[in-house]
């Protein structure tokens, strides 16, 4: 489990010595007139390519995307996530232009790397968007639950009590609410084999990135603007009748 934590890390990893490497230069270039040097720290957007701009404003751009990029992937939420990827997507536009128009040689060989860094920081920023698109729901297992304590299915596996209808086979985890289940349904894991081949501490910050989420919504709501929504839905339902009755 270590291991694939350290790996799920390491695109973190490489943005936090990527941007301290950036900043450093940044320092540097800026206080102690050094040169503008591995070239790459000046390809990490595409502006690089308008000749109006300057080195130093592009050593700030991309100390900026970098900073950003950064701050986004410690969140760790699904908004940042999909800026983060955007980010990186230029990041990676900008070096590729560099690489497509240069010459091939070993002076370029930091900037092959940073390249391939930077492809597989945008992979694994993209796949979990493709994961949760790809998921598709075990096969289910509907059934009404009946009031009195708990049921159980053909297999003996004991099933919760509920007044509401349960279509996922992670009703078969005993110690699972049906709370945790919807919650893990509205995350995109809607069967045992999703969560099987999950990482805890990952579910785990999924779980709380969610309930933050919801205390955020709930955090604004007050009587007076529920009371509202209620006045809404009668005044709908009323024109819906007239509606009806014309």
């Amino acid at each position: 489990m270590k291991g694939k934590e350290m790996l799920a890390d390491l695109p973190k990893l490489f943005l936090i010595f990527l941007t301290s490497f950036v900043t450093i230069k940044t320092v540097f270039i800026i206080f102690f007139n050094t040169p503008y040097d591995p070239p790459f720290i000046l390809h990490l957007s595409p502006l690089h390519i308008l000749d109006s701009v300057t080195n130093l404003q592009l050593l700030l751009v991309s100390l900026f995307l970098t900073t950003i990029n950064l701050y986004l992937h410690i969140k760790e939420d699904d908004r940042s996530r999909v800026y983060s990827i955007a980010i990186t997507f230029l990041m990676v536009l900008g070096v590729s232009i560099s690489v497509a128009y240069s010459k091939v040689g070993m002076e370029m060989a930091v900037e092959y790397i940073i390249f391939l860094l930077l492809l597989v920081l945008l992979v694994s920023d993209v796949k979990p968007f493709i994961a949760k698109q790809r998921m598709i729901p075990h096969p289910t297992l509907s059934r009404d639950f009946s009031k009195s304590g708990r049921r159980k299915d053909v297999s003996g596996h004991n099933l919760k009590s509920s007044y509401y209808r349960v279509s996922s086979d992670l009703v078969l985890i005993d110690d699972m609410d049906k709370e945790h289940i919807e919650i893990l349904n509205d995350i995109g894991i809607r069967s045992v084999d999703d969560l099987a081949n999950l990482d805890a501490s990952k579910l785990v910050k999924d779980f709380r990135n969610y309930i933050q989420e919801l205390e955020n919504a709930v955090s604004n709501l007050t009587e007076d603007k529920i009371e509202g929504w209620i006045e809404t839905a009668k005044s709908l339902i009323n024109e819906r009748d007239r509606f009806r009755n014309a």
